[in-house]
């Protein structure tokens, strides 16, 4: 029939227990700088989301054109390259929109239904 398959003892010509201990000291070394990393990352992730909406929010208030979003990020980045916010920021007609639509609109709906229910039972 065909040949067994012996049971691998290696991985890339070193032996498990040399494996085993280099991925367990290069994983205690990297895990907190990747965890720094993303921690920072997502800071400034969640930085960038609240700079757009509230851009949007300003869209809204002054009856700015939704065009007006359009290149905005560009714009920012050349004003502020050493920004690393600004350099996240992607605010678009499109997406701009969808802010608007779906986020700020259902945000501020259920704000004014809860308001309602308040209101109601007193």
């Amino acid at each position: 029939m065909g040949a067994t398959k012996q049971p691998e003892t290696e991985v890339t010509g070193k032996s498990e227990s040399t494996v085993s201990k280099l991925s367990t000291s290069s994983l205690q070394t990297a895990i907190p700088k990747l965890h720094q990393t993303s921690v920072l990352s997502l800071a400034v992730d969640v930085q960038v989301v609240h700079a757009e909406i509230w851009w949007c929010l300003k869209m809204i208030q002054h009856h700015l054109s939704m065009w007006s979003a359009e290149g905005l990020g560009t714009l920012f980045a050349d004003m502020l390259p050493e920004s690393r916010l600004i350099q996240k920021f992607t605010l678009s007609l499109i997406k701009a929109s969808y802010v608007i639509n779906y986020a700020l609109a259902g945000y501020f709906q259920r704000q004014l239904q809860d308001l309602q229910c308040v209101l109601t039972n007193q």
